[in-house]
């Protein structure tokens, strides 16, 4: 073989070889991309879901009774450490509180809290009336949050009325309506007077305001007669109710329904009473003074 044939031989075994590296090359290459898509693949798959978080209600006490002392609190575990808020949200109807069982009614928070590190937020419950008041904690993740959302049952915190003695009167809400256009309330309460005395109660009377904001009609007592006692300024109505005698443990009730419109751009959580402070006196002593009733002004 001449070595002008050796050397082309040599060249074409050399291109050959530079091909078949080449070859190589782009193989490797292709499975180094593989392995990057598989390894991204695994790294996504690997990402740690949201940590799952318990949403619950505690109360200081619960059954309670009127006008005690007591807190509602909203609590998360576990603690909470990036973003979100903590809620604690009352059940309301038609504006007013109501127990959880009770329906047509939404939730309104009452209390809130954002600033981390968090696991609780609380307020003092309204223990001026008896009934069974409902609440629930709720916690809403923000964006980037490592944790789930949650929330509570609704719980009912328990109000019992106080001990019966002597000449007793109380106000509790009878109904209430929302109406939508225009803005307004429809509702009524009770004022109840009861003799828990061991005799009979002479004489009995009981009187009491309406709120300027809303008209009052008044509906015929189960014992006795209603008349305007004084209109006051701003349009007050004090009320005068002649119960007479009452033998021990007797009860008498009257009921005032109430309409009034609700301002536009009132704001949410706006508190109206619906009615003024009322109290009874027989042979001239004087009972307790009521609480008033509110309602809380929620827009759809």
């Amino acid at each position: 073989m001449s070595p002008y044939t050796r050397m082309k031989s040599f060249r074409g075994f050399e291109h050959k070889q530079k091909n078949m590296n080449r070859g190589a090359f782009k193989v490797i290459r292709k499975l180094f991309s593989v392995s990057a898509g598989l390894f991204g693949l695994l790294t996504i798959g690997l990402s740690a879901p949201p940590t799952s978080t318990t949403s619950s209600i505690g109360f200081t006490a619960n059954p309670v009774t009127v006008g005690d002392v007591v807190t509602v609190t909203a609590n998360i575990t576990p603690a909470i450490t990036d973003t979100g808020e903590l809620r604690l949200e009352q059940y309301f109807v038609a504006g007013l509180p109501a127990p959880c069982a009770t329906p047509g009614g939404s939730y309104t928070t009452v209390a809130s809290i954002s600033t981390v590190p968090f696991s609780s937020v609380g307020q003092l419950a309204n223990t001026s009336s008896p009934g069974s008041f409902g609440y629930r904690a709720h916690f809403v993740p923000q964006g980037g949050s490592a944790f789930h959302e949650s929330q509570s049952a609704c719980v009912d915190l328990i109000v019992n009325p106080t001990a019966c003695t002597g000449l007793q009167i109380s106000a509790i809400n009878a109904f209430g309506t929302n109406l939508a256009s225009p803005p307004s309330f429809s509702g009524g309460f009770k004022i109840i007077v009861t003799n828990c005395g061991p005799t009979t109660a002479p004489g009995v009377t009981a009187q009491g305001g309406t709120s300027a904001w809303t008209t009052a009609t008044v509906l015929p007592p189960s014992t006795g007669t209603v008349g305007l006692r004084k209109a006051t300024g701003g349009g007050n109505q004090i009320l005068l109710w002649t119960i007479g005698d009452m033998a021990p443990g007797q009860t008498a009730e009257l009921q005032i329904n109430v309409t009034g419109p609700i301002k536009p751009n009132t704001p949410n959580g706006t508190v109206l009473t619906i009615n003024g402070a009322w109290s009874a006196s027989s042979g001239g002593a004087k009972s307790n003074y009521t609480d008033q009733i509110t309602i809380t002004v929620v827009n759809p």
